[in-house]
């Protein structure tokens, strides 16, 4: 049985095991009771794991009058606690791109607060513009008895963007690390809005029982991509340590768009580093915490985060964090040589220096653990979270209700104008590079403008195989067929590099490059 789909008639399940319902009992505040308003949490994620899903996850837990609705899913995510079913919403990845869905499935989930109503949209211009419709199609009333919250999980210019355009409906707003937070003051400043800092907060596990003997435990959870994540680098760490002579073994944990070229690089990567790395595709809850509580080192290469929410879950475990230095997160998480390892960012030599060192120097290793898990504790308990997050609500319902305030110009439905009119002007039929949300639009908009669309691709073994308005989505080795077309690059974040992928794609085999459009910032 999967979560609801709308119309719904929600009920509030009872928390189902006694861990939850100690959790529950440690994050309630006054506010939360069922006399307080009723949050309305949206996450666009789908089901793939994330850290504003796992946020998500923990408010449920928090907030028995909370509920979530989740965009492009049709089934409870692995790693969502089967105890919440009752209280997430999911709509189908073929329709939560369209705002006028969303928003109407807002309104049905609204009708259920016999109060008020909290909304955070999180992340991604679909849920703030919907919010934003129903709102303008909501009666005073309803508009009198609702707020919205504003939050910044990552510190990219795409999140920070939404805090522009939406600061006249959400008056105040949250950033999860020094940075973002830093950031929003600056966009946000002589706006009339006021800004919180916000951590995530991290439920402490058991330790696990470790041993100075055998090989270093590496460990990596979180999406198998590249733009963000830069697993590829996972896979040149794996080598250096092999050809280093250093003895380790490595998990790797998550699903996502590179997860088939991350196993066929592990692979290819000879016998020896196949041997040592094992991948597990995504895990529940259950299972992460059992990684966790059985590996030594916790690796980020990313190129950039907001809090990097799986290193904190490692760190709580009493996992070494070893990480590349990113821009968002780091000073509110470790010191280097303290809690854990910074190297400088992309440097996956000097990571596999740090990890030779580490894996003879057992000492530091566990004192560095140590550390880590004493941070977590001190800094970003549910408490210590929750508490604040009921300050926060509290200002926020003090704060004037959301009007009807003109808003400034979509930026996501001005680029997708863009990107299919400058499509049209080759006259030629189009091929879409990107199956996500901003794909979906984009085809829509085509075929309004009587545009052909002839093909549409992804790399995301995960949406291979969907169908949306008659057309199957392909892997892009089938791209070289439709060397005629004009490609669109359909993503406004990582244009850049899905450009680059058509054009290699046609350069390896000798073809010529065809037209390619992609988002101008």
């Amino acid at each position: 049985m999967g979560p609801p789909r709308f119309p719904i008639e929600l009920t509030h399940r009872q928390p189902a095991c006694e861990e939850t319902e100690t959790s529950l009992r440690v994050w309630q505040s006054p506010f939360m009771k069922n006399s307080s308003p009723m949050l309305l949490y949206l996450c666009q994620d789908g089901l793939i794991p994330s850290g504003v899903a796992t946020y998500g996850y923990h408010v449920l837990h928090a907030w028995p009058r909370a509920r979530m609705l989740l965009l492009n899913a049709d089934r409870l995510p692995l790693a969502a606690p089967s105890d919440l079913e009752s209280q997430i919403t999911t709509i189908l990845e073929s329709e939560s791109h369209n705002p006028s869905i969303v928003a109407k499935a807002i309104g049905q989930l609204a009708e259920k607060a016999e109060g008020g109503l909290t909304i955070l949209p999180n992340t991604g211009d679909t849920p703030w513009t919907a919010t934003a419709e129903w709102l303008q199609q909501a009666d005073d009333q309803t508009r009198m008895r609702t707020r919205l919250l504003g939050i910044v999980h990552s510190d990219v210019e795409t999140q920070y963007a939404l805090s522009e355009r939406y600061h006249a409906i959400a008056p105040l707003w949250v950033g999860v690390s020094r940075k973002c937070t830093t950031e929003l003051l600056h966009r946000l400043a002589g706006k009339n809005v006021t800004v919180h800092e916000l951590p995530y907060p991290i439920a402490v596990p058991e330790v696990g029982t470790r041993t100075d003997r055998g090989p270093l435990r590496l460990a990596y959870v979180g999406r198998l991509e590249e733009q963000q994540k830069r697993v590829s680098r996972l896979v040149r760490l794996f080598k250096i340590l092999v050809s280093i002579g250093v003895d380790f073994t490595a998990t790797v944990v998550g699903d996502g768009p590179a997860a088939e070229e991350f196993g066929a690089a592990v692979s290819a990567a000879g016998q020896i580093v196949e041997s040592r790395v094992r991948i597990t595709g995504a895990l529940d809850r259950a299972g992460i915490n059992e990684v966790w509580r059985k590996h030594d080192v916790a690796l980020l290469v990313s190129v950039f985060e907001g809090l990097p929410l799986a290193m904190l879950e490692a760190m709580a475990a009493g996992v070494c964090p070893v990480m590349m230095a990113i821009g968002s997160g780091l000073e509110e998480l470790i010191h280097d040589g303290v809690e854990g390892r910074i190297v400088p960012q992309g440097d996956v030599d000097e990571m596999a220096a740090v990890l030779a060192v580490l894996a003879h120097d057992h000492k530091m290793l566990r004192r560095m653990s140590a550390a880590a898990r004493s941070r977590v504790l001190t800094t970003f308990s549910p408490e210590r979270h929750f508490a604040k997050l009921h300050g926060i609500m509290d200002q926020l319902w003090r704060l004037p209700a959301p009007a009807s305030a003109e808003l400034s110009p979509d930026p996501t439905a001005a680029a997708i104008k863009n990107l299919t009119k400058a499509a049209a002007v080759h006259r030629r039929p189009v091929a879409i590079y990107g199956a996500g949300m901003v794909g979906r639009k984009v085809m829509d908009v085509c075929l309004a403008k009587n545009l052909e669309v002839c093909g549409w691709y992804d790399s995301d073994p995960a949406r291979v195989g969907t169908v949306y308005r008659g057309l199957v989505c392909k892997p892009p080795a089938g791209m070289v067929e439709l060397s005629d077309a004009v490609f669109v690059a359909a993503s406004l974040q990582f244009s850049s590099a899905i450009k680059s992928r058509i054009q290699s794609s046609f350069a390896d085999i000798g073809m010529a490059v065809p037209v390619i459009v992609e988002h101008q910032p």
